[in-house]
C-alpha cells in the first residue's frame, strides 16, 4: 500500500514490519478522507431506500439521470457536443432509456482517441478529479478521471452491497488482492500488512506458494475475520489449501469477490469452506454499470448507478437466457462520463423478480474476464498481471504467454515510436514482478487474435499449477463461468 513516488516505495520496501502498517494506516487515513466524506452518508441513505422501489419508480430516477446526464454532457463535455452536432441530434431527442439507442456506441478504441475531450471542462483542475487506470486487460490500459464527490458515491454503493452480506464498516477484513504490499525477494512472513484506519489485513497475491500457504493459513485463523473480499481465484486456492490441511478458521459472514470471473467450482470450495455466502461484485474502472450478487444468489444491475444494454454481435438486445455484451452508460460521474459504452465483457439477462424483493432487472451469468495464472520457477502463483504494461504509451497491446516455467512469451502490437527503451521498462517489470529466473522472449505482432466481445486472453500459461488439482482457468474455459 506504498505511494507510487519511487522514494516512498523504496522506503516503504526497505521498512521493518512495524513501519510498514504505520506507513501504511497513514496512507489508509488519507484516502478514507476521499473516500468518505459528507457526501457518502447522504449518498448511502438514499441507496438504502432506493435499492426496495419497483422497477416503474426505478426507471423514472433513470430517466431523470439520462435526461441530466445528456443536459450536462452536451454544454460541458466536448465530444458530446461535436458528436451530437454531427449526427444532428439535439438534448431533446433523449428523454427515455429507449431513446439511448440513438446515440452511436462508444468504444475503448475511442476513448483513447478522444481522452482529453472526454473530460468535463468543469473538471480539468487536478485537485477535484483523481485519476484512474483500467486494468488494461486488452493490454492497454486507459485514464479515467472521477470527481472526489462521485468516489463516495462509488464507495456508498460498494458499502451497500456489503450490508447485502450483512457486515459493517467497522468489522474485521481480511483482503487478497493485488497490492505490492510485501517486496516480491521476501522470503519469510509475514506476507500480509494490517491497516487500523478500516481494519483490514491485506494478504500479498505475489507470495502464495505451497509452501508459504500455511503462513497464510495461520494468520487466518488468528485473524478470525468477519468478512473477506478479493479475487475469486486467490480466495479459492487459500480454501483449498484450508480443506486439504484441516486447518479451520472461525466461519465470516460473508466473502465478497470482484474484478475477475467467479467460476461455479471457485463458489462451491469457498462457501464449504467458511461455510458463508460468496456475493459477487460487477463494475468497471469506467464506472459505467454496477451488477451486484444478493444471498439468493440472483444478479442486480444497480439502476441507480448506470444503464446497462445487453446487446447481441446485431445490435439487438439479448433475450433471457442469450448472450450478449455489456454496453453500459455510467449516469452519475460527470468529471468523465461513457454514454453506451462497450465493456467487452458478457452477459446473460434473467427474467423474473428476485425473492429478496430489490427491485430493477436480473443478470443470470456475467463472463468475460477469465485469465490464466503464472507460475514462477519458485513457485509462486501471480495473477491480475496488467499493471505490467500501465504507463507505457508505445504499446498498443500485449499478450503474456507461458510455454515452461521459467519461459515467458510477451507478445506485443507495437506503437511507431516503441523502441528498445520500451522493452527495457517492460522487461525490468517483469523481472520485479516474476523474479530474475524468468527468461523473458519479445514477439512483435501485428495483433493479437480476439473473442466476438472484442476481448482476448491477456495471460496465457500451459504450465499447471500442481497443486491440490486446481487447474489453469484456461482449462476450465469450457465449463460454467458464473460471473466476471
Amino acid at each position: 500500500m506504498a505511494s507510487q513516488n519511487k522514494f516512498l516505495r523504496f522506503l516503504y520496501d526497505k521498512s521493518p514490519y512495524v513501519l510498514k502498517e504505520y506507513m501504511t494506516s497513514v496512507y489508509s487515513k488519507k484516502r478514507s478522507r476521499v473516500k468518505y466524506g459528507p457526501k457518502y452518508f447522504e449518498y448511502f441513505s438514499e441507496l438504502e431506500k432506493s435499492q426496495w422501489l419497483s422497477k416503474g419508480k426505478i426507471q423514472y430516477i433513470q430517466e431523470l439521470k439520462i435526461q441530466r446526464l445528456i443536459n450536462y454532457s452536451l454544454k460541458y463535455i466536448p465530444y458530446y457536443k461535436m458528436l451530437f452536432e454531427k449526427i444532428d441530434m439535439s438534448e431533446n431527442d433523449i428523454k427515455s432509456i429507449d431513446d439511448l439507442k440513438k446515440i452511436p456506441l462508444l468504444t475503448k478504441d475511442l476513448v483513447r482517441k478522444n481522452d482529453k475531450s472526454l473530460r468535463s471542462i468543469h473538471y480539468r483542475d487536478s485537485r477535484i478529479v483523481e485519476r484512474f487506470q483500467t486494468s488494461g486487460t486488452t493490454g492497454k490500459a486507459m485514464d479515467v478521471y472521477a470527481s472526489y464527490d462521485y468516489i463516495q458515491m462509488e464507495k456508498a454503493f460498494q458499502w451497500l452491497h456489503r450490508l447485502w452480506g450483512g457486515v459493517k464498516m467497522e468489522n474485521s477484513q481480511a483482503t487478497f488482492v493485488g497490492y505490492t504490499i510485501i517486496p516480491f525477494k521476501k522470503k519469510s512472513p509475514p506476507f500480509w500488512v494490517y491497516d487500523g484506519i478500516e481494519n483490514r489485513t491485506f494478504f500479498s497475491l505475489h507470495h502464495m506458494t505451497k509452501e508459504n500457504l500455511k503462513y497464510y493459513a495461520e494468520h487466518l485463523k488468528e485473524l478470525k475475520p468477519l468478512f473477506i473480499t478479493g479475487y475469486p481465484m486467490a480466495i479459492s486456492i487459500m480454501a483449498t489449501y484450508l480443506l486439504d490441511s484441516g486447518i479451520k478458521i472461525r466461519p465470516p459472514k460473508a466473502v465478497f469477490t470482484a474484478s475477475e470471473t467467479l467460476m461455479s467450482h471457485q463458489r462451491k470450495i469457498i462457501e464449504e469452506v467458511f461455510k458463508c455466502k460468496v456475493f459477487d461484485w460487477y463494475g468497471q474502472t469506467e464506472f459505467t454499470a454496477n451488477i451486484v450478487q444478493c444471498g439468493y444468489g440472483n444478479y442486480h444491475i444497480k439502476p441507480e448507478y448506470g444503464v446497462v444494454e445487453v446487446l447481441k454481435s446485431d445490435g439487438t438486445r439479448a433475450k433471457p437466457g442469450e448472450v450478449g455484451e455489456i454496453v453500459a452508460t455510467g449516469l452519475n460521474n460527470f468529471a468523465m462520463p461513457f454514454i453506451r459504452y462497450r465493456t467487452g465483457d458478457t452477459a446473460i439477462p434473467k427474467d423474473g423478480k428476485c425473492p429478496c424483493g430489490r427491485g430493477g432487472f436480473l443478470i443470470s451469468k456475467i463472463t468475460g474476464r477469465v485469465e490464466d495464472i503464472i507460475v514462477t520457477p519458485d513457485g509462486r502463483f501471480i495473477t491480475r498481471l496488467d499493471f505490467l504494461f500501465k504507463g507505457l504509451k508505445n504499446v498498443v497491446e500485449a499478450q503474456l504467454v507461458q510455454d515452461v516455467p521459467d519461459h515467458l512469451i510477451v507478445r506485443v502490437v507495437k506503437k511507431p515510436k516503441y523502441s528498445r527503451e520500451d522493452e527495457r521498462k517492460i522487461l525490468l517489470n517483469i523481472q520485479e514482478h516474476l523474479g530474475k529466473e524468468m527468461s523473458v522472449e519479445f514477439e512483435g505482432v501485428k495483433e493479437i487474435p480476439r473473442s466476438s466481445s472484442g476481448k482476448f486472453r491477456y495471460v496465457i500459461s500451459k504450465v499447471p499449477l500442481d497443486f491440490l488439482g486446481i487447474k489453469q482457468p484456461s482449462e476450465l474455459l469450457k465449463g460454467e463461468c458464473e460471473s466476471r
